[in-house]
Formats: C-alpha cells, sequence, structure tokens
C-alpha cells in the first residue's frame, strides 16, 4: 500500500506537528524544509539562473553553463549538536565537470583527494528495490567494494553518433589557414562525480519550535564554511535497506533540479537531489545521469542515510551518532547493452531509477560521516566505564 502523501505546510510560520509514531517535528514556513530531533533540513528553490549569472559563473569557473542550469537551488542538512552541514549546490556539481579534477569532482570536500576511495570493481549482490514510480528517492540495492586510490580525471574522449560523418573530413580550404581544433576546459556532456560537500559550522542550539528561538532557513555558499573532512571515514557498512522499504509515512520530500541539458538534441545530462525524512531514518539522493543516444549511459547515485532511535523524552527522536555516504557508479555502452540482448532505443530509456537497475555496477564507495559530539562522547564513555 502506498503512504500517504506528506503534510505541508504553505503559510509563512512554522507549522508544529507529531507524527503517528508520537515524535514532535516542525515543518518551516513555505514548506521549505523539516527540523525533527537533532536535524534541519532546508531547501532553496529557484526558477532557471538568469543570463547575467550565468555569464559570469562561466567567466569565473571555465564551465559553459547547461541549457537549463538552476545555480540557486540548494539544499543543507544540519545536524544542530555537532554543527555539521551537507549542502548539495548546483554549481559546486557543475565544478566537477573540468578536466583536471578528482575523480569525484572539485568538491571543496577534501576528502574526495585526501581519503582512501572504494573504485574497484563490484557486483551488486541480492536486495530489492523501491518501486521506480515512487516519488522518493529510492535505496540502493546492496553491492561489495575494494579500496583504490584516486586518479584524476581524464578528459572524455565520447562523441556522438553524428561524428563519424565528419571523421576524415578536412575543412582547411574553407578558411585559409585552416580550422582550429576546438578544446573546452570542462566535460561537455557535463558528468560529475560530485558528491555533496560535507562542512563544519557552529553547533545550533534551540528549535523552530520554541517561542524564543526562529529557525534560520539560510543556507550559506559552501566556500564560506571549513570542511568537516575529519569526519569521514571508509567504512563497511551498508544503508538499511529493509528500514527504508517500510511503509512508514513521509514527514517532508522534496525533489530540486540542479542543472539539466539535452546535448543539442543528442541525449539528456541532469543532475538531481532528492530528500524524504521519516520517523525511522532520512534519506537523501543525489543523482547524475546521462543518456548520449546510440553511445552509453551513466548513472552515479550519492546517497546519505541516518536512522532515528526513538529516546521517549519530550517525544522527541534521537539520532545515531553517524551519516552513511555511497556512491555507486553504474555505467554501459549501447553496444554492451545490445550485446546483453537489449534494445539500443534511445527513447526506450528515459528514467534513471529503471536503467539502472540494467547497468553494469563499476565502482561503491562507502564513507561514515561521525557526528560525535564532546557531550555524547564523554556520555558514552561514562556509559562504558559503568558497564565494565
Amino acid at each position: 500500500m502506498a503512504s500517504a502523501p506528506p503534510p505541508t505546510n504553505n503559510s509563512a510560520r512554522s507549522m508544529p506537528l507529531r507524527s503517528s509514531a508520537g515524535n514532535a517535528y516542525t515543518l518551516l514556513p513555505h514548506d521549505s524544509g523539516i527540523e525533527i530531533g537533532e536535524w534541519r533540513f532546508t531547501r532553496v528553490k529557484a526558477p532557471i539562473a538568469p543570463s547575467t549569472e550565468l555569464d559570469e559563473f562561466q567567466r569565473r569557473t571555465g564551465v559553459h553553463c547547461p541549457e537549463m542550469s538552476f545555480l540557486s537551488n540548494r539544499l543543507c542538512i544540519l545536524h544542530k549538536p555537532s554543527g555539521v552541514r551537507v549542502i548539495f549546490d548546483a554549481g559546486r556539481g557543475l565544478e566537477g565537470c573540468k578536466h583536471g579534477s578528482s575523480e569525484e569532482g572539485t568538491s571543496i570536500d577534501q576528502s574526495n583527494e585526501t581519503d582512501k576511495s572504494q573504485n574497484d570493481a563490484a557486483s551488486a549482490s541480492a536486495a530489492a528495490a523501491a518501486a521506480s514510480s515512487s516519488p522518493s528517492p529510492s535505496p540502493a540495492p546492496a553491492a561489495s567494494s575494494s579500496t583504490a586510490t584516486v586518479r584524476p580525471r581524464p578528459q572524455s574522449n565520447l562523441q556522438v553518433s553524428a561524428a563519424s560523418n565528419w571523421a576524415g573530413k578536412s575543412f582547411d580550404n574553407l578558411i585559409e589557414g585552416g580550422l582550429k581544433k576546438v578544446e573546452f576546459g570542462f566535460d561537455w556532456t557535463y558528468t560529475t562525480r560530485y558528491k555533496g560537500d560535507v562542512l563544519q559550522g557552529d553547533p545550533v542550539t534551540g528549535s523552530s519550535s520554541d517561542s524564543n528561538a526562529a529557525a534560520d532557513t539560510t543556507i550559506p555558499p559552501p566556500s564560506t564554511l571549513p570542511l568537516a573532512s575529519h569526519r569521514l571515514t571508509p567504512t563497511q557498512e551498508a544503508i538499511n535497506i529493509s528500514l527504508l522499504q517500510r511503509p512508514d509515512p513521509i514527514l517532508w520530500y522534496d525533489s530540486l533540479p540542479l542543472f539539466e541539458d539535452e546535448l543539442h538534441d543528442n541525449g539528456v545530462s541532469s543532475l538531481t537531489v532528492r530528500v524524504r525524512v521519516m520517523d525511522s531514518c532520512w534519506l537523501v539522493l543525489l543523482q547524475f545521469w546521462l543518456r548520449v543516444d546510440d553511445k552509453v549511459l551513466r548513472v552515479y547515485d550519492t546517497r546519505y542515510y541516518a536512522e532515528t532511535i526513538s529516546s521517549g523524552n519530550n517525544g522527541q527522536p534521537q539520532q545515531l551518532p553517524r551519516i552513511i555516504r555511497e556512491q555507486t557508479i553504474r555505467e554501459d555502452s549501447f553496444e554492451e547493452l545490445s550485446k546483453r540482448g537489449m534494445p539500443r532505443t534511445a527513447s526506450l530509456y528515459t528514467d534513471p531509477m529503471v536503467v539502472a537497475r540494467k547497468l553494469t555496477l563499476h565502482s561503491t564507495q562507502r564513507e561514515k560521516i561521525d557526528l560525535t559530539t564532546e557531550k555524547r562522547a564523554a556520555a558514552e564513555d561514562t556509559k562504558d566505564q559503568a558497564t565494565r
């Protein structure tokens, strides 16, 4: 049975509510987010960026913006006791398209350059995925993984199908001195392994439902906060798919487009972030989707996941002190799919959720984001000593 749609708050004031499980939470004004327990989720959703903003971004980064670039769109996950913020930003994702960046992109999250990445080929284990028709982000199939060092990203040699019609042709007679070969400083398919920015801010006290505390719904640019790379470590802990597949009511859901381009009618390239929050857990899916017609299909999924334990104190849930981050890289050429008996008709490959299950899993990287605060760590040490 499909779960009921989440409640909405279209007013200019925060809306305190209580879930069916008895946990208190607050919907932020204009449905811009939710605050539950130790977490605050905030999003900014805006139209396609104007040409002046696009020109300035291109001048600053050297990346020509996609046809639809939502440079103001941003999602922030704040863990209030630790001050850790995970921010998803369209501009940061586009910077990951630049040649010479790390395989994960040019994210200011320095763990992409210093931590070990689990990038060897891995096979998926048997794990059911959520229905593709579900509006919420889908849980990932479980997969094994190993470690490898991060390599600089090479320049893409991918060409559209029509390129073969021009191969070998010379245009030197059209312009005196011949034509110059155009070089781009970014991947024309906008392929990016951007995983979001894990940043360290100040701890936050109070709640948006408190009479003396107003929710800060602003989202700072990622570059204004220091990194939290010291909190990231490789892990073998996987996302709890069985918990995600329970029909728990969704308390808040949103989907933010970050960019999209039709590659001059040769396919589609897009980056989207989706979030859903339940009583038991929450999940964010950052998904890069590429289809170059008759050439290649790519789905790069980055999931953030955390569970909730009900504390029974004042109806507030207690969060486990960590987030699991998992990135999977799936890709196949149309030729490879054809060898496996699948059609080469590009129009049959439109839903990345469905396509991902058909593609070869090339790598899986899992990391744990430690949210332990000094206060919580001291309490856990005291508890450990008492049980000895």
